[in-house]
């Protein structure tokens, strides 16, 4: 069966301006729920996953504790346990949902010894980007390091959690104008972004088999 890989980029052709808001009431999902937009069109569901161990080794461990639903971005909650000597930086990445890379926002820092509540941030921007209205699956690395010295202890590879969306099908946009196509990959120019009118993006698809 063959593996579909798809990574959404967009290019900045020019920047506005930035303006902050607040953030909003958190929403901790325990089971899947729907959402309808103005419209009473199905717009998201809120899958969710049980508790379980991603990492221990070495005398660490990292415990994912569910998906948290606020405004702006969703939370995958982590608990991560420093029973180790050293003082620990601790990222992620390769990450991807349903098959489509993004860019989380997870860095942490963890004495030894010590434990740490932190979370990945995965924005809901991004999210609508890449067509992403439900997460089934979700894929990722841990890249452990020495906090002084920054050199690596190890990285967790193909840690995977999937929700309680079994049933979820993943659509991906290729109605673009292909723009390059050599054997098993091929990128898409899907079109300008206008959406935003402090910044124009053009949005690319590739898709590797």
């Amino acid at each position: 069966m063959k593996k579909i890989l798809a990574l959404l980029m967009c290019m900045v052709i020019s920047v506005g301006l930035v303006t902050g808001c607040g953030k909003g009431d958190e929403v901790v999902s325990t089971s899947s729920s729907s959402q309808k937009d103005s419209d009473g069109d199905v717009k998201s569901t809120n899958a969710n996953f049980e508790e379980q161990v991603i990492v221990d080794k070495d005398d660490i461990k990292i415990t994912a504790k569910g998906l948290v639903y606020n405004k702006s971005d969703i939370e995958i909650r982590l608990l991560i346990e420093n029973n180790s000597d050293n003082d620990l930086d601790i990222a992620a990445a390769n990450f991807s949902i349903n098959d489509l890379v993004l860019n989380p926002s997870f860095y942490g820092e963890v004495a030894a010894g010590k434990s740490l509540n932190d979370s990945i941030k995965i924005y809901k921007e991004d999210l609508d980007k890449a067509n992403i209205k439900a997460i089934k699956d979700i894929v990722f690395d841990i890249d452990i390091s020495d906090a002084h010295t920054w050199n690596r202890i190890f990285k967790e590879t193909d840690i995977e959690i999937t929700t309680d969306l079994e049933d979820y099908e993943q659509e991906y946009n290729e109605d673009g104008e292909i723009i390059f196509d050599d054997k098993d990959i091929k990128i898409y120019v899907l079109g300008l972004d206008e959406e935003d009118p402090t910044q124009e993006e053009v949005n690319t698809f590739i898709k590797q088999i």
